[in-house]
């Protein structure tokens, strides 16, 4: 149960093929110590973001046995990624994850007994995006989240104020997508004296675009008036299509809307179900299927504890689903948003085992105090 206060690798390849390399000139030898020349070579010059990048090379004379440092500079100082030792014939390996954007690399060469310490040459390395799921693994909540976190961060490294998403606005974005959507072309709304009350509509884009990455590259190529703009919230539709893309609406207003009240059962139900899905993807985890009878016993209890107030697990739900489960579990809580209620179950450790657990459906139940609008949930788990 959970309450709340009311104040409240891609490995890259080893075939034959060109590598970058460099080496230090050798300096001459003094007082005894070697002063080695130390080369280096990585498999790519331009990997993709997250792949394994391999490093080797050689340093000369009395080196067997020397420690290697591999260091990064990327916007800031050096820092060691990896470190090792000379082999017998005057080898090393070493290994970093790519990173996005340029980073340079060097090899430095520890001093011992006969070495005097040596650095390479830097290595400059060019870390391409990772492409990242397909449209199709996003639910719609997740890539609204997504691509607000995208213009919400070119908005910050120009100090333009963070936009504010809306649910409102998300559904006045959605309804125009879905238009599109069933005209299979790209729209542009004449009008926005159909706007949500309290909200003035400052710009809208709208587009035929993939995942939220390769939407917010359209958004900064064609529309970068929509990226600047003054304003306060943000509306996000998307409406897919077949060939894993879909007709994107966005929605950027000014005003102050009023506190909207409670949501309907249903919309409610449709957002649990969706964030439950968006964590049980994050860990590779197939997405419940919710069940109209569980749902039935969910809301039962849910309505139950909002006209007793007691706040307890159902004893018998168990008895109540459907037959023939086998295994199945229940969450319930109290005084959080709708908004808030999932990240405080994926939160606790016992509620998030039971949203991540081998299960195949959900019934889920949202209901409201008559007297002050305190909501109460419950998630019902089955595997069939």
């Amino acid at each position: 149960m959970l309450r709340a206060l009311l104040t409240p690798a891609l490995v890259l390849s080893l075939t034959a093929g060109p590598l970058v390399t460099a080496s230090t000139a050798a300096p001459a030898e003094a007082r005894g110590r070697h002063t080695p020349t130390v080369s280096v070579a990585v498999d790519s010059a331009t990997p993709t973001e997250g792949d394994r990048l391999r490093f080797t090379g050689t340093v000369s004379g009395p080196a067997r046995g020397a420690r290697v440092r591999l260091q990064e500079q990327q916007a800031g100082p050096w820092r060691v990624v990896d470190a090792g030792k000379v082999t017998r014939s005057g080898r090393y390996k070493l290994a970093a994850t790519a990173v996005e954007g340029v980073a340079t690399y060097r090899v430095k060469v520890l001093k011992k007994k006969r070495l005097r310490k040596a650095t390479s040459a830097t290595l400059e390395v060019t870390g391409q995006a990772a492409q990242g799921p397909p449209l199709s693994f996003y639910s719609l909540r997740r890539l609204r989240v997504d691509l607000g976190e995208l213009v919400d961060t070119f908005r910050d490294d120009r100090d333009l104020g963070a936009l504010a998403p809306d649910s409102q606005l998300h559904d006045y974005a959605q309804r125009w997508s879905v238009e599109q959507a069933a005209e299979d072309t790209v729209l542009t709304r004449e009008t926005f004296a159909d706007a949500p009350a309290g909200f003035e509509v400052t710009v809208e884009h709208t587009m035929l675009s993939g995942t939220p990455r390769e939407a917010m590259a359209e958004l900064e190529s064609a529309a970068a008036d929509l990226l600047t703009a003054d304003a306060l919230w943000l509306g996000v539709g998307m409406s897919r299509r077949d060939d894993d893309s879909g007709y994107w609406t966005i929605t950027l207003a000014t005003g102050a809307p009023d506190v909207p009240g409670p949501k309907d059962e249903e919309s409610v139900r449709q957002q649990i179900l969706e964030q439950t899905n968006d964590y049980r993807a994050q860990h590779g985890l197939s997405p419940l299927v919710l069940m109209d009878q569980m749902t039935t016993v969910a809301q039962d209890w849910s309505r139950y504890m909002a006209e007793t107030g007691d706040f307890s697990h159902n004893p018998d739900y168990a008895q109540q689903i459907p037959p023939g489960w086998r295994a199945a579990g229940e969450n319930i809580a109290v005084g959080y948003s709708e908004d808030a209620v999932v990240d405080a179950w994926y939160a606790s450790p016992g509620h998030k085992a039971n949203m991540l657990g081998d299960y195949t459906h959900i019934g889920i139940g949202y209901a409201t105090t008559s007297d002050d609008g305190t909501p109460y949930y419950t998630q019902n788990f089955a595997r069939y």
